[in-house]
């Protein structure tokens, strides 16, 4: 299995939502996360787990999002996201949201040639809370 710190792996999931309890209540239900809320300095950010391991976050849209669906946004672990935003454009990309910090955390938006949105990170933990990178656990003969 690779190691959701290894460079360019998938390391995170949020999902940006008008309506967060609606979809607490869904993927709890559907694949059944805990939910449980978290302070951010953006704002109430709501933890999945699956057997203690923290699979992704979920947050209500900013207003100014109003009116859009709601949207997951995959995060790729990186080395340094200064350096990867800088060369998005030369490979034919394009910053959507230049590089910010969390607490433990660096998080840029960026979109591939075809508008494909996707965030990149770097730091030591996952941009929601302080808690280590681990794939969550899987089931069946195929992991």
């Amino acid at each position: 299995m690779v190691e959701a710190t290894t460079y360019g792996v998938p390391t995170w999931v949020d999902l940006s939502v008008p309506d967060v309890q609606a979809a607490a209540r869904f993927y709890e239900g559907l694949l059944g996360w805990t939910i449980q809320a978290h302070g951010s300095p953006m704002g109430d950010y709501y933890i999945g787990t699956i057997g203690g391991h923290e699979v992704g976050g979920m947050m209500a849209a900013p207003p100014q999002d109003a009116g859009m669906p709601a949207t997951w946004t995959v995060l790729f672990n990186v080395a340094d996201v200064d350096a990867i935003v800088r060369t998005v454009e030369d490979v034919g990309g394009r910053v959507v949201e230049q590089p910010f910090d969390l607490p433990d955390a660096r998080i840029a938006i960026v979109a591939d040639p075809t508008g494909a949105l996707f965030g990149v990170v770097s730091g030591p933990t996952p941009p929601a809370r302080g808690c280590r990178r681990r794939p969550a656990p899987c089931a069946g003969s195929s992991c």
